[in-house]
């Protein structure tokens, strides 16, 4: 079978389910996929655990793209372009960990050029994530110099406060009056 022509589909339908399904959830299920997996010639193999990372990334499952992602770089050789995309998808998917930090050194560490296109938009989307979250918050002065701090949904939206009061008070009045007589229409 691995040398049929509809392997290569299986496998990443395979993989692309595994993540969808959420098979991946309990760390027991994660044994069992490697212990059934750990047959599989390495090359397969380590292609499988990309995919099921780059899935795992595209989708939002953080431990899920760890998981893969770690047995896919384990599988590759140094200097390898797989070893290049398992590390990229490792460290895209740390972004959003405690590990943010190592996650930009791995980023800015890889070659992008050793990436398919496809990965290096995986990973420059994860290097503006990472950009954002390390981001130092920029302090308003006043609230550096403790005053009260007022935001924008405590201020009244200007047109609002340009426009004349009694205005606002007689396109009320007029509104009300013609909710009243639809409610009386209907009541009748």
């Amino acid at each position: 079978y691995p040398m049929s022509i509809y392997s290569n589909d299986f496998d990443a339908k395979f993989s692309h389910f595994l993540i969808k399904l959420s098979y991946l959830d309990m760390p027991d299920r994660r044994a069992k996929l490697t212990r059934l997996l750990a047959g599989m010639a390495p090359t397969r193999l380590r292609r499988l655990y990309v995919r099921m990372a780059r899935s795992a990334i595209v989708m939002g499952k953080v431990e899920h793209a760890l998981f893969a992602a770690s047995h896919a770089e384990s599988l590759s050789l140094v200097g390898t372009r797989q070893l290049n995309r398992a590390r990229a998808y490792k460290a895209a998917a740390s972004v959003v960990t405690k590990d943010v930090q190592s996650a930009v050194m791995i980023l800015n560490s890889l070659d992008a050029a050793l990436l398919p296109e496809r990965d290096r938009q995986i990973m420059h989307a994860a290097r503006r994530l990472a950009a954002q979250i390390t981001r130092q918050p920029v302090l308003d002065a006043s609230i550096a110099e403790g005053a009260p701090h007022v935001s924008a949904f405590d201020k009244p939206p200007a047109d609002v406060i340009a426009q004349d009061t009694g205005n606002i008070v007689a396109r009320a009045e007029t509104l009300i009056k013609n909710v009243d007589e639809l409610l009386a229409e209907n009541v009748q």
